[in-house]
C-alpha cells in the first residue's frame, strides 16, 4: 500500500523516480503492450510473497495497467481544476463551464472544513446494469468539504473576530432521525410545532399492509435485489397482478382500492426505484389497460426538455416533478413516481386542501444501489461531526488527556481515512449488514418512507399503504418468521419500539418525547400492520 501511495503522489514521476511512474508513461505512450505487461508482471512477481496462478496473474496485470491509467487521469484532472480559474475569465467561460468545474463560492472556502479524510478527487468503476459482460462506466466524483458543519456553526463562524454570527433556525421534523447518517442533524431540538390532536388521531387511522403478490406460477414477486436483467420482468409481473381484470368481478386490485377511498381522495401512488422505471411501468400499465391511457401519469425530472409539460392522452407524456401538485386537481388517478422524487417538498392536495392521494403502493423496497457511494459520504461526514471535538475520544486513542494540536490533527485524519476505506468496502446488501449499519440504514429508509407517506396525510387524512415487494419480508413469503435482520418492516418496528416502551432505559426521556411526537402515527401503523410474520411479536 505504501508503494501505491507514494506513486499516487506523483504518478508521472515529475518529482522523483518510481517504477510504477515509469510504467505509467509507457501505458500512455502505448507503444508495445506485450513489453509493458511483461514489465508489470515482473513487478507483481517481485511484490508477491507467494506463487500466483497464471490466470490470476494475467488478471492482476490488466488491473494494474488500468489503475496506472486512472491515477494519471486523476492527476491531470486535478491540475486542470486547480488552474481552471486562471483561464475561466480570460476565455469568457464564466457560468458556462461544465459541472466538472463547479465548486463552492470562494467566500465559503475559508469557513467550510475540508473532508475529514482530506478532499477527495477520485473515480468509481460501475459495472453495466443491463449487461455484466459490457464495459462499465468510470465515474468521477469529488468530496470537497463538510457543509453541514457550517450550517450548524453559523452563529459562531465569526467568533474569532469578536462578532456574533447569524442567528439560525432549522425547521424539519424528519431531520431528527438519530440513527441516520443522511437525515439526522446533530443539533439540540429547542421546540416542536405539534399538529392538532384531531389531525394526529386521523393520521393514526392509517392502515399499513404487507401485501406480496405472486406470479402465474405462484412464486412471490421480489424486485429489490433482483438481477438487472430480471428486475424489469419482476416489476411487470407485479404491475400485471395489480392492474389486470379480476376473474370474478372484473375489477382490478387498483380499482378496488380506489373505490374504497373517500370522495376527493380517490387517487393512487405507485412507487418505483427510478424515473426510468416510472416511465417503463407507465408504458406497461397503459399497454395492459388501454382504457386507462389518459388516467396514468408518470413523473419525469424537472430538467427533462422532451417532457417539459404535462400532457396525457395518446402521447403518454409525463409530469415534471416540480408540477406534481397539479396531479391533485387533474383527472388522472394513477401516479407512478420514483420513491425519492416525492419524499419531500411537494404537497399534492385536492380542492379541499386535503391530501388528494388516498393510497400508496411501494412496488420496490427502498435500497441504495450497491455501487452508490452516497451512504459512505454521508456517514463519513457524520463521523467527523461526532468526533472532531470529542476530547474523550482523543484521550482514549492517544492515552493522554493533554494531546498536542499536532497529535489531534494526525489522529483525526488517520482515523477518518481508515473509516472512509471501511465505508467504501461496506457491503450494502441488507441481509449482510452489521447490526450498527443496519440500524443506521433502517433509520434512513424509515425517514424516506415516512416522508412519502406525509404526502398522503396532509390535512389530517388517513392513508392506505401497501408494501408489495416480497423483499420487504422475504421469510414471511417463504412461510417462516422474519426478524430485523431480514425484514426492513420488522427492523423499522424494532428501532422505534424503545421510544414507545416506558420501561425501556436505553433511550433518554427527551429522545422518547421527540420520537413519539415526530413518528407516533408511523409507529402505530407499523405495530398494527398485517401480513408480516414478525418473530419479535410472537
Amino acid at each position: 500500500m505504501r508503494l501505491f501511495e507514494d506513486y499516487l503522489e506523483d504518478p508521472l514521476g515529475e518529482r522523483r523516480d518510481h517504477p510504477l511512474a515509469r510504467m505509467a508513461l509507457q501505458t500512455i505512450a502505448h507503444t508495445d503492450d506485450k513489453r509493458l505487461r511483461d514489465e508489470i508482471g515482473k513487478w507483481i512477481d517481485e511484490q508477491s510473497a507467494c506463487q500466483i496462478e497464471p490466470d490470476q496473474r494475467a488478471n492482476l496485470i490488466v488491473h494494474v495497467e488500468f489503475a496506472l491509467l486512472v491515477a494519471v487521469l486523476q492527476d491531470r484532472i486535478a491540475m486542470l481544476l486547480r488552474l481552471w480559474k486562471q483561464v475561466d475569465t480570460q476565455l469568457q467561460l464564466e457560468g458556462r463551464s461544465s459541472m466538472l468545474f463547479h465548486r463552492p463560492p470562494d467566500d465559503y472556502l475559508g469557513v467550510i472544513p475540508v473532508a475529514p479524510m482530506g478532499n477527495v478527487l477520485a473515480f468509481q468503476y460501475v459495472m453495466s446494469a443491463s449487461d455484466p459482460e459490457e464495459p462499465g462506466d468510470l465515474r468521477f466524483f469529488r468530496c470537497m468539504g463538510v457543509g453541514r458543519w457550517l450550517m450548524l456553526h453559523l452563529p459562531f463562524v465569526f467568533a474569532g473576530d469578536g462578532s456574533i454570527g447569524p442567528h439560525t433556525l432549522l425547521l424539519s421534523g424528519t431531520s431528527w432521525a438519530i440513527g441516520s447518517a443522511s437525515y439526522h442533524v446533530q443539533a439540540r431540538v429547542n421546540g416542536i410545532l405539534r399538529a392538532p390532536d384531531n389531525e394526529v388521531k386521523a393520521i393514526e387511522q392509517s392502515v399499513f399492509t404487507f401485501q406480496p403478490l405472486y406470479d402465474a406460477e405462484y412464486r412471490p414477486i421480489k424486485i429489490s435485489g433482483a438481477s438487472p436483467d430480471h428486475r424489469p420482468k419482476a416489476l411487470r409481473s407485479l404491475l400485471h397482478e395489480l392492474a389486470r381484470l379480476g376473474h370474478l368481478n372484473r375489477v382490478s386490485l387498483l380499482e378496488q382500492t380506489r373505490d374504497r377511498l373517500p370522495p376527493g381522495r380517490q387517487k393512487i401512488l405507485l412507487l418505483v426505484g427510478s424515473y426510468e422505471e416510472a416511465r417503463t411501468a407507465a408504458e406497461y400499465v397503459r399497454e395492459l389497460r388501454p382504457e386507462w391511457n389518459d388516467q396514468v401519469i408518470h413523473l419525469v425530472p424537472d430538467d427533462d426538455e422532451f417532457e417539459s409539460q404535462w400532457s396525457t392522452g395518446s402521447t403518454g407524456r409525463g409530469l415534471q416533478r416540480g408540477l406534481v401538485a397539479q396531479f391533485g386537481i387533474g383527472g388522472a388517478w394513477i401516479l407512478i413516481a420514483p420513491l425519492l422524487a416525492v419524499e419531500r417538498g411537494h404537497n399534492i392536495l385536492n380542492e379541499r386542501d386535503e391530501a388528494a392521494i388516498g393510497a400508496a403502493y411501494f412496488l420496490v423496497r427502498p435500497h441504495p444501489r450497491p455501487d452508490d457511494i452516497a451512504y459512505a459520504i454521508h456517514a463519513i461526514n457524520r463521523w467527523a461531526l461526532d468526533h472532531h471535538a470529542n476530547l474523550e475520544w482523543y484521550a482514549q486513542r492517544l492515552k493522554t488527556h493533554q494531546p498536542s494540536l499536532e497529535q489531534i490533527a494526525e489522529t483525526f485524519r488517520a482515523s477518518a481515512y481508515a473509516q472512509w476505506r471501511r465505508l467504501l468496502q461496506l457491503s450494502m446488501v441488507y441481509s449482510a449488514l452489521e447490526p450498527q449499519e443496519r440500524h443506521a440504514f433502517t433509520w434512513t429508509q424509515l425517514v424516506t418512507i415516512w416522508q412519502v407517506i406525509g404526502r398522503l396525510v396532509r390535512g389530517g387524512s388517513p392513508a392506505q399503504v401497501f408494501f408489495c415487494d416480497a423483499a420487504f419480508a422475504p421469510r414471511t413469503v417463504e412461510g417462516s418468521m422474519d426478524a430485523p435482520d431480514s425484514s426492513l418492516l420488522a427492523s423499522m418496528r424494532s428501532v422505534l419500539r424503545p421510544y414507545f416502551s416506558p420501561d425501556d432505559r436505553s433511550v433518554s426521556a427527551t429522545d422518547r418525547s421527540l420520537v413519539q411526537a415526530l413518528y407516533g402515527p408511523l409507529y402505530t401503523a407499523l405495530e398494527k400492520m398485517g401480513g408480516v410474520a414478525d418473530a419479535s411479536l410472537s
